[in-house]
């Protein structure tokens, strides 16, 4: 496996970067024939001074995998939505078709149960009617029988201007032929 200088973990900065350097560099600065040194009054050999760095620099280390994983599943997540809340849904629809849509032992698996609807009032009836009614009036809905009568029968002229406007105009009708003067409906 090739470094090609990418770390997967990020990269250490500040007091990490310290201690990794110092961690690395311990094995180049050890004096030859050199047993053990002393630390704040106490002697340590080389492999001593390595662990005492490597536990000093462990917490940044889990830190910096622990943001990984952070970051990996922040991209992940909007996937890990979709699947999970597919799956909540499979499984109401599953354990409703077993136990009923309205049983109330959904709740013990955070699903709500079906309620049936109450029924309106007479007084709740007529206001949700006067209400559908006036909305249909202010949006202009028609029902079927209304809209056939709006239908004009006839003929139309469209006469376009060289500007390219349109105009509609309707034909005039043609008026009944006159009756004619020599036929005598008597007879």
């Amino acid at each position: 496996m090739s470094n090609n200088g990418y770390d997967p973990l990020g990269q250490s900065y500040g007091l990490e970067l310290r201690l990794d350097t110092a961690y690395e560099g311990i094995d180049k600065v050890w004096p030859e024939g050199v047993e053990k040194l002393p630390l704040r009054g106490k002697w340590y050999t080389k492999d001593d001074m390595k662990a005492l760095i490597d536990a000093e620099r462990q917490p940044w280390k889990k830190l910096r995998a622990a943001k990984a994983v952070i970051r990996q599943f922040s991209i992940d997540k909007k996937g890990h939505k979709e699947t999970a809340g597919q799956l909540l849904d499979d499984l109401k629809v599953t354990m409703s078709s077993q136990h009923g849509a309205e049983s109330e032992q959904l709740v013990s698996m955070g699903f709500k149960p079906r309620r049936k609807r109450r029924p309106l009032t007479s007084q709740q009836a007529a206001d949700a009617n006067e209400k559908r009614q006036k909305t249909r009036k202010e949006r202009g809905v028609m029902g079927r029988k209304q809209r056939a009568a709006l239908k004009f029968e006839g003929d139309v002229t469209v006469r376009v201007a060289p500007d390219g406007s349109a105009e509609i105009v309707p034909a005039p009708s043609s008026p009944p032929p006159p009756a004619s003067e020599t036929q005598d409906p008597a007879t």
